[in-house]
């Protein structure tokens, strides 16, 4: 069975634009009959390019099983720094 573009990037967890970037370096295996025509791909395919990039071998989508952190507002009053050393309060001036 073919998958799009968009089905496929859905399936790896790329944006469409990411899964674009990969076809035009063809670091993903993809079919098209011929220039500017859709782009199809088969889903053993996608999942021999998650497996071959993939920190967990074995993992069948591609997606790390670790949770993700999530961001905690500042408290009020606490004076909260980007990873530049930006100042936000600065803006409120």
């Amino acid at each position: 069975m073919w998958l799009s573009l968009t089905e496929a990037a859905a399936y790896i967890g790329y944006k469409p634009g990411g899964l674009r970037k990969l076809v035009r370096r063809r670091d993903i295996r993809f079919y098209q009959v011929r220039k500017h025509s859709p782009l199809r791909f088969r889903r053993e395919w996608l999942d021999q390019f998650i497996e071959a990039h993939s920190n967990h071998p074995g993992v069948s989508r591609g997606l790390s099983s670790a949770p993700r952190k999530k961001k905690t507002p500042p408290v009020a009053g606490e004076v909260e720094k980007t990873e530049f050393g930006f100042d936000s309060a600065l803006l409120n001036l």
